[in-house]
Formats: structure tokens, sequence, C-alpha cells
């Protein structure tokens, strides 16, 4: 699963790219944001999966997108990091 954290135009652009291309089916394509809403309605849109945690998302993931602004990151990170420390290398 390719996932992302952040709904906004960055990660609809690469979504609806991805898509576009046929690189992915929308079900192997997760996305979480800290507004549900705004996942839910772009997920309606695209038919990707929505994950209500971060640490879901990135637990099911492959490879995980930070499409958030830069000042967000270090909270992302400072919240999320050691689900992304438990998964086993490539």
């Amino acid at each position: 699963m390719l996932g992302f954290i952040g709904t906004g135009n960055m990660a609809a652009a690469i979504i609806r790219g991805v898509l576009s291309a046929r690189l992915l089916p929308a079900g192997e394509i997760g996305v979480f944001d800290v507004d549900i809403q705004k996942a839910a309605a772009f997920s309606e849109e695209t038919h990707v999966q929505v994950f209500s945690d971060a640490k879901e998302l990135i637990a099911s993931s492959d490879t995980v997108v930070l499409a958030v602004k830069p000042n967000v990151i270090a909270d992302v990170l400072e919240h999320n990091g050691e689900a992304f420390c438990r998964r086993d290398p490539l």
C-alpha cells in the first residue's frame, strides 16, 4: 500500500497522478488526515482508503509520503516516529 499523511493539494496531485497513470488501483492507496472529513471527501472522489489513525496507516503501508506543510512535519514525526521505526527494512 502507498500511504499518505495529509490530503492537501500536494497529496491530491500525486494520488490523482498515480491513479491516472494506473500505477496502483485506488484500493492500494491509503490516506490519513487530522481533518477526517477532508480525508473522507477525498476518498469519496478517488475511492482511496481512509485511515482514522496515522500509526495504522504507517503499519499498513509499504511506502508513506509525508504530504504535510513543512512546519507540521516535526509534529507528525514526534507523534508517529515509533511507528516508522517498527517497520521491517526492505
